[in-house]
């Protein structure tokens, strides 16, 4: 849902993402997912293809 907070659990070059960066899903559609990071980058993915959790209950230490 648009505006929940997620984390990325493995980089990906192409998208310019790293394991453990933490995003604002701003748009959600049946087939691409728009999240925005903390340094204000828009990043679009195909949800099936990317691996992410909520990231609304996070600790130092994240066990991914």
């Amino acid at each position: 849902m648009a505006g929940d907070r997620i984390i990325f659990q493995k980089s990906n070059k192409d998208l310019q993402i790293q394991n453990s960066e933490f995003e604002t899903l701003t748009s959600v559609n049946k087939n691409e997912f728009v999240a925005n990071t903390d340094t204000g980058k828009d990043v679009s993915f195909d949800q099936s293809k990317i691996q992410f959790k909520h990231g609304y209950a996070t600790t130092v230490c994240n066990n991914l």
